[in-house]
């Protein structure tokens, strides 16, 4: 059995669903902030992050599969973490 899976299957998917919908309201409210504050990359980091968040809900409502949503969010925030360093240069 893989290491975490017993503590993974204790909740259940209701409350991870609760918990990844928190994490993506978290996401949009702190897209926001950066947007307002003329912090462009922040701001699409965030955004991504909401949606890589979206990904998450929809794998364990049955809409996406696991792994998808996992790509889909490493990807996003691949590209959010480099938009970030970008702009520090």
């Amino acid at each position: 059995m893989a290491f975490g899976l017993e503590i993974y299957n204790l909740l259940p998917n209701e409350a991870y669903i609760i918990i990844h919908l928190i994490a993506l309201l978290v996401g949009v409210w702190l897209a926001s902030k950066a947007f307002s504050s003329n912090k462009g990359a922040w701001g699409t980091l965030f955004a991504f992050y909401a949606i890589a968040e979206l990904g998450f809900v929809l794998a364990h409502i049955g809409v996406f599969h696991t792994l998808f949503s996992h790509l889909l969010a490493e990807t996003l925030l691949l590209i959010g973490f480099l938009l970030v360093a970008k702009e520090m240069k």
